[in-house]
């Protein structure tokens, strides 16, 4: 354990983070790490089982697996993009 990891918020936001592109992609996830927040995160974000940090532990649940993608993961954020520069282009002044 590293000074200060104990209070440190990132192995918080890094398992956020895990659960958000879970739900983003409709993916289970199997999270193991060292010192954060190991866990089996379902498609839909829910936690089906977590451990505690800096402990060794043993957690289990079930994951199913799943073919095809989602809108996002085929095309990213290519959508935004062009809503932008359609925004940007009719929003212009016309002088």
């Amino acid at each position: 354990m590293t000074p200060g990891s104990a209070s440190s918020i990132g192995p918080w936001q890094h398992f956020q983070m895990a659960r958000f592109r879970g739900v983003e992609l409709g993916r289970d996830i199997i999270r193991g790490t060292n010192d954060g927040v190991s866990a089996i995160i379902g498609a839909n974000g829910h936690i089906v089982s977590t451990a505690p940090q800096f402990t060794q532990a043993v957690i289990s649940g079930q994951v199913q697996p799943r073919s095809g993608a989602t809108p996002y993961a085929i095309s990213g954020s290519l959508p935004i993009l062009i809503f932008s520069l359609i925004s940007l282009l009719l929003g212009r002044d016309p002088q």
